[in-house]
């Protein structure tokens, strides 16, 4: 087949015949051609609306946290995390996605592959790559992140005294740093066990496609065994698990000590939590778990079957869309949950 000996060479020849009627391994997807035009359509047009709409949703929300003294801890880290946001978008702003099922001069519908010639589909390799390492760097920062907001917030409500002293805006820009770093090392690897083959389906025609490289293929089960246990987990179950334990350990923690208030301070009514610091990253964190607990479901539990493309297609673009309210929300928290971030963006919007 193609990917056979597309992976141990880095030009192929292929009959154009093969290419056209027997070859299946070079199919995005499986089903009718109508439902893989629907899915395609999904993947490479309302996805990017949607991302460009987010992106500048989170240029926004970096100039409100710019302007609310960005040395504070808590502005550093929602503005760590909303940098990684918008790089997770970049996954669904990848447009060589449309080049590759939408071209305008494709062999065959429904083939995963650029034919534009060896140079053009070398440049649109290049950019695909940079967009799928961008985005799956962000995609996993953003999920660390909210676990140093959920932690700087228990300090903060079980250690009020000391906190001051514990997280300051230094603390705050290493451990963001750090969580930066260390992904990039993961993510500089997943990006080099890739490459673009060209494939010649005929006298002087070439298309390309994306595969992985030797060296992926040899060590298939170790890299398979340790992105599976150790890097989805650390990216998807460790930070869900640990922001929910800490939310609600903060939310405990916040019920007590208004009950305390109360019963000392004898009023009847009901009193309110008014902190708009604890408020604003809370919820952000609860948001963060939510949609990536949904998500993380979607791909480790979803069974993928060609013989249910359509539940598989709607599936695979439901976990795409939810990351993506996942990191466009933090705009609508920030202006909605704190008074002084609302009257920024009010300002900012204000015509003089």
């Amino acid at each position: 087949m193609a990917t056979g000996n597309a992976g141990n060479a880095s030009i192929t020849n292929l009959t154009e015949t093969t290419f056209l009627k027997n070859d299946n391994s070079l199919y995005c997807f499986r089903g009718t051609l109508d439902y893989i035009q629907q899915f395609q359509l999904f993947l490479c047009f309302i996805n990017p609306v949607f991302a460009l709409i987010g992106l500048i949703l989170n240029i926004i929300s970096m100039i409100i946290l710019h302007k609310n003294q960005l040395k504070k801890p808590s502005n550093l880290l929602l503005f760590a995390l909303m940098v990684a946001d918008t790089m997770n978008m970049m996954v669904n702003l990848n447009f060589s996605y449309m080049l590759k099922y939408f071209g305008p001069v494709k062999t065959k519908p429904g083939y995963c592959t650029w034919e534009y010639g060896i140079t053009v589909n070398t440049i649109i390799y290049g950019y695909y790559q940079l967009c799928f390492f961008i985005g799956t760097w962000g995609h996993c920062v953003n999920a660390t992140i909210p676990v140093i907001i959920t932690l700087e917030r228990a300090l903060a409500v079980f250690l009020p005294v000391t906190f001051t002293k514990l997280v300051t805006t230094r603390s705050a820009l290493v451990s963001c740093s750090l969580v930066y770093i260390g992904w990039l090392v993961w993510n500089c690897f997943t990006a080099s066990i890739g490459k673009v083959v060209h494939i010649e389906v005929s006298s002087g025609k070439f298309v390309s496609i994306n595969t992985a490289t030797d060296f992926f293929r040899q060590n298939y089960a170790l890299i398979y065994i340790f992105y599976v246990y150790v890097a989805e987990s650390l990216a998807s179950w460790v930070p869900i698990c640990l922001v929910i334990l800490g939310c609600i350990a903060i939310g405990i923690r916040v019920r007590v000590s208004l009950l305390r208030r109360k019963r000392l301070s004898g009023i009847k009514a009901k009193l309110k939590w008014s902190p708009r610091t604890t408020r604003t990253l809370v919820t952000t964190c609860l948001i963060f778990a939510v949609t990536h607990a949904v998500n993380s479901f979607i791909s480790a539990f979803v069974p993928i079957s060609d013989t249910t493309p359509v539940l598989t297609y709607f599936l695979v673009y439901l976990a795409e869309f939810i990351n993506l309210i996942n990191c466009s929300s933090n705009f609508f928290v920030y202006v909605l949950c704190n008074r002084n971030l609302w009257n920024i963006f009010k300002d900012l919007i204000t015509w003089p």
